[in-house]
């Protein structure tokens, strides 16, 4: 039995070197042109020096070293791409964003923040009449004025909370008192979350 299973990891072990050096030889990604730090963990990458929460030193270094657009080993020794370049990001975010995929790695939970499988014009269209340049203008006070109700809170949960609220004040001129300092979850809140 053991020699067996020593013999499928063996197997398995030279399978995969054989493969990422054929890979190496025969298939050159658009990203060996950038560059980018030596080194890294094999099962972190670079990742484990730049998602933490004092590497500001490290990103500094790395603009500073390589440029806006770097190159990164993520996790178990992929190719990751790191842009600093505020154009790029205008482009990746905003005016192109429909070109580039969506991760499910940057989602942050239920909610209106996290809907990854709309379409950018299916939800543009559902919210098109609601946030219209005129209506706009005028829900700033309401904005002002949800906003300033909560002192200290929770990102994830509150976020979601202030949209449903501006929303609902806003445009449909109701209060779901989901800003209140002792407020549960409003029931619409809750079945909004479980909404495909």
């Amino acid at each position: 039995m053991i020699s067996e299973l020593a013999r499928g990891v063996l197997t398995f072990g030279i399978g995969w070197a054989i493969f990422k050096s054929l890979k190496r030889v025969f298939w050159r990604s658009p990203l060996d042109n950038l560059p980018g730090p030596p080194g890294g963990s094999f099962l972190a990458g670079h990742f484990n020096r730049v998602f933490t929460v004092d590497a500001w030193d490290y990103h500094k270094h790395l603009a500073m070293t390589y440029g806006s657009v770097v190159k990164l080993r993520g996790v178990f020794g992929a190719k990751a791409l790191f842009v600093y370049d505020p154009k790029a990001l205008h482009h990746i975010f905003i005016k192109d964003q429909h070109i580039f995929d969506k991760t499910e790695g940057l989602g942050m939970g239920g909610g209106p923040f996290r809907d990854l499988r709309r379409t950018t014009s299916e939800t543009g269209k559902m919210l098109s009449s609601v946030f219209s340049g005129a209506r706009m203008r005028n829900m700033v006070p309401t904005f002002y004025d949800v906003t300033h109700k909560s002192k200290e809170i929770d990102v994830l949960d509150w976020m979601s909370r202030t949209t449903l609220e501006l929303i609902g004040q806003s445009n449909l001129g109701y209060t779901f008192e989901s800003l209140a300092e002792d407020s549960k979850e409003h029931t619409y809140t809750r079945e909004l979350k479980k909404f495909p």
